[in-house]
């Protein structure tokens, strides 16, 4: 799991990134397991058994803890400078947008039912956001 979601803390993750870390990580658990295809054991059942979370929510999780301690890092660090920065100047290609690191955090607000708006307030206090953002 550790590589696997090696620096997953600072990806914007899509759907269909997801799809595929779950893909791979179902594979791995249904060998550890001796689940055969043939069993018709469906992925919840298997992430049960092996009582572990599904990706989508380790990623969001380590996002999370990530997003706080960048918000109580001092302002004139390279993390905190890019996470609240904005692009000036260049151009984006036609069609929908690539989505930011900070769209993407703010679904993950939402998933996990904290206010995007007040969440700094939150992680000011470590041990509170620690508490808030692994109960998300």
């Amino acid at each position: 799991l550790t590589t696997l979601l090696y620096g997953s803390e600072t990806w914007v993750t899509y759907s269909s990134h997801i799809r595929l870390l779950e893909r791979l990580h179902q594979r791995c658990l249904r060998t550890i397991l001796q689940i055969h295809w043939s069993d018709l054991v469906t992925n919840v059942e298997v992430l049960e058994q092996a009582e572990i979370p599904s990706k989508e929510a380790l990623i969001a999780k380590s996002q999370l803890r990530w997003a706080g301690h960048v918000f109580r890092m001092k302002d004139h660090r390279l993390p905190k400078i890019a996470l609240y920065g904005e692009i000036r100047t260049g151009h984006r290609y036609r069609g929908a947008p690539k989505k930011r690191y900070k769209d993407y955090l703010k679904k993950t607000f939402t998933a996990c039912n904290i206010d995007h708006q007040n969440w700094s307030d939150y992680a000011a206090d470590r041990s509170a956001w620690r508490l808030i953002s692994s109960k998300g």
